[in-house]
C-alpha cells in the first residue's frame, strides 16, 4: 500500500513538472508571437510627390489578416524598397511585413530589362479586429537620393 502511495505521489510530480513545462513554452510562443507581430508606427519623410509608379494586384481584409500584392518603384532605381502601411480607423498607420517579389513582368512592361525585376510585394498582417482598419492602404518606395514617395489606394 505504501508503495502504491509514494508511486501516485510521484505521478502527481511529473504531472506538475509536465504542467509548468507546457505553461513555459505556451508563454515563450506568445512572446515570440508578439515581439514578431507587433504595430510599427515609424515615420517616414515623405516627398511632395506622389509614387507614380504603382499598381495594386490585390488587396484583402478578411479572417483575421490583412495582405497586399502588387509592385511599386522610383524612376532608375535598381535597388528598390517598399514599404506598405495599412490605416486604422483612428488615422493610426501600422506597417505590414512585406517580402519582395520578382517582377521580371514590370521590366519588361516598362522596356527596362531587369530594371524592376525585384518592384515586387507581398505585404500581409494578422489583425485582430477588421472593423478597426479603414481599408485604406499607403505604399511607399524610396529613391536614390532616399527620399521617399507614397501613393494612397483604397481596397474595395
Amino acid at each position: 500500500m505504501v508503495k502504491i502511495v509514494s508511486y501516485l505521489k510521484s505521478l502527481r510530480n511529473l504531472n506538475l513538472i509536465y504542467a509548468c513545462m507546457v505553461f513555459t513554452c505556451l508563454v515563450f510562443l506568445m512572446l515570440i508571437a508578439l515581439t514578431f507581430n507587433r504595430a510599427h508606427t515609424s515615420e517616414y519623410t515623405i516627398s511632395i510627390d506622389p509614387l507614380a509608379n504603382y499598381h495594386i494586384d490585390s488587396c484583402l481584409f478578411e479572417q483575421g489578416r490583412v495582405r497586399v500584392v502588387g509592385w511599386a518603384f522610383t524612376l532608375d532605381n535598381p535597388n528598390i524598397l517598399n514599404k506598405v502601411f495599412v490605416f486604422k480607423n483612428t488615422g493610426e498607420r501600422i506597417e505590414l511585413f512585406s517580402a519582395m517579389q520578382r517582377r521580371p513582368d514590370v521590366s519588361n512592361y516598362f522596356k527596362s530589362p531587369h530594371a524592376y525585376d525585384k518592384s515586387g510585394f507581398d505585404a500581409s498582417k494578422i489583425i485582430l479586429n477588421q472593423n478597426d482598419y479603414s481599408q485604406e492602404v499607403e505604399i511607399i518606395s524610396l529613391d536614390k537620393k532616399g527620399e521617399w514617395y507614397a501613393a494612397k489606394y483604397l481596397c474595395k
